[in-house]
């Protein structure tokens, strides 16, 4: 809150990226302070599984999963589940927060902004089309290619887009160009290299901003720094603001900032709000799944039993979506070799035309034909070392361990 001058101000909503410490990082505490120097309201907090937000907490209190990234994915995976989204939970706190920021005398209403590094930029990307009550937006590091970066690693967490983007077509240019007719600068690192896939998702938006006649008011700004909300992303995100909020044409400049510790922006008694109230997501959502999870009755004969497989292997068969007369996979072998007596067979096996799996096939001596058992490990066909493979080859089974999608050699790095 400005400590000089009169109000109204204008409002700014602040959603944080994947930092540990959530609104206290420094990073976002120096642009909060920055913007609130040069008169603005700002009202920055904690996403779910950082700062004082964490979900997963031992019996003591403790973090379990020090780690943002680790804590969206585990409890997006059960929302998955319900059809439900964690982006959509971060949406509904960004559009609370505007709420909040109306309540407060201190704000003009007409006068609301967003901006927001790394997740916090991407809550930015996605919350503008939805909320008419922001009137300028900066979302910093974001932003991918208009084929939304499928396949490269780019999509991120569990938390990072929306479900359906991909059947519906929607990419992150298409949320940019939602944003029109208001003011919108996007502003990304370059250090190590410019993102070309960004650039081409500014380029469609700003063609569309062109086109309807307002081109100044969506631009592009890339900085020689790292992914971060330094000093020389800040200035570019000030200078957009006053000028759409203040008509000022040059208000770049940050001057000194004097940063509060960290534990005197603790808005808990103990660092963690679960340890003094409320419930984790994830509580919410194992109730929730209980209140849907469809009720069977369990089979009481063989007849009940059949008919109730059946049932359910149709509707897996629905959800998993493969084809109804798979044919025979091309299997391609990369030679054979002896690992401690045990031979051994690479393998390419292309389950589609263009992913093919690395497999092992272990096979036991002396025997043309032999029980197989397949072998799928999260952590990768050989990460104990071959252990449990060559105990199965010696009790007389072949073993044929396939790294899946994502996982081992397939894993994204």
């Amino acid at each position: 809150m400005p400590q000089t001058g009169d109000g109204p101000w204008p409002g700014i909503l602040f959603p944080c990226g994947h930092s540990n410490n959530g609104k206290a990082y420094e990073l976002y505490h120096s642009a909060a302070l920055g913007l609130v120097k040069k008169g603005y309201v700002v009202l920055v907090y904690d996403p779910p599984g950082q700062g004082e937000r964490y979900q997963y907490l031992g019996t003591d209190g403790s973090l379990l999963l020090p780690s943002p990234t680790r804590e969206h994915s585990l409890l997006a995976n059960p929302l998955f589940l319900m059809g439900r989204h964690l982006m959509a939970l971060r949406m509904w706190d960004g559009m609370r927060g505007i709420d909040y920021l109306l309540t407060r005398k201190e704000v003009d209403h007409q006068r609301i902004g967003c901006t927001g590094n790394s997740g916090g930029g991407t809550v930015t990307l996605h919350l503008v089309p939805l909320e008419e009550r922001i009137k300028v937006a900066v979302p910093v590091g974001t932003v991918g290619s208009p084929d939304m970066e499928l396949g490269t690693g780019g999509i991120a967490d569990g938390e990072q887009n929306l479900p359906f983007c991909v059947p519906f077509g929607i990419a992150h240019s298409d949320l940019m160009m939602l944003a029109w007719p208001r003011p919108y600068r996007l502003i990304k690192e370059s250090e190590g290299g410019v993102f070309r896939d960004t650039r081409a998702s500014f380029v469609q938006a700003g063609f569309l901003y062109r086109t309807l006649g307002m081109p100044e008011r969506m631009t592009y700004v890339e900085t020689e720094r790292a992914h971060g909300y330094f000093k020389e992303m800040r200035e570019p995100m000030y200078c957009w603001f006053g000028k759409w909020f203040y008509g000022r044409e040059d208000d770049h400049a940050e001057g000194e900032l004097h940063l509060e510790q960290e534990q005197d922006l603790l808005c808990s008694k103990t660092g963690q709000i679960l340890n003094e109230r409320g419930k984790a997501i994830w509580q919410w959502t194992a109730e929730e799944l209980e209140k849907e999870f469809p009720r069977r009755p369990v089979p009481g004969n063989q007849n009940e039993h059949s008919a109730f497989r059946d049932t359910l292997l149709a509707e897996i068969k629905t959800l998993l979506n493969n084809p109804a007369e798979p044919s025979s996979p091309v299997a391609v072998s990369l030679g054979c070799a002896e690992i401690e007596g045990l031979q051994v067979e690479k393998l390419a096996l292309y389950s589609e035309e263009d992913i093919y799996l690395p497999c092992l096939f272990f096979k036991p001596a002396g025997k043309e034909k032999f029980p197989v058992v397949i072998l799928a490990d999260s952590k990768g066909k050989t990460s104990d070392g071959g252990e449990l493979a060559r105990s199965l080859v010696t009790a007389g089974y072949g073993v044929f361990a396939v790294d899946l999608r994502g996982m081992g050699e397939t894993r994204i790095t």
